[in-house]
């Protein structure tokens, strides 16, 4: 895959370049003026995704391949 893929993030259309992305990513562009010092939880969670894996969560340190149009909701908790 070459060129950008649009995805939506907690209900915004957002543009990558690459063919994965990684939790961090995520967490970053869906909280992008978070304070990385607050001990802050996240759930990430996808649909749409490539035929072998079209939906789930991610963890910290997990990557997903990505897909035009593909959600990911990115909710903070207090759990870790």
């Amino acid at each position: 895959m070459n060129g950008e893929t649009s995805i939506i993030v907690n209900g915004q259309k957002k543009t990558l370049t690459g063919e994965e992305v990684s939790f961090d990513e995520l967490v970053k562009i869906a909280f992008p003026d978070l304070d990385e010092k607050k001990d802050i939880y996240f759930v990430v969670t996808y649909e749409g995704g490539v035929r072998k894996n079209p939906e789930g969560i991610l963890g910290k340190g997990d990557l997903v391949e990505v897909k035009e149009g593909m959600v990911f909701n990115v909710t903070p908790t207090d759990n870790s």
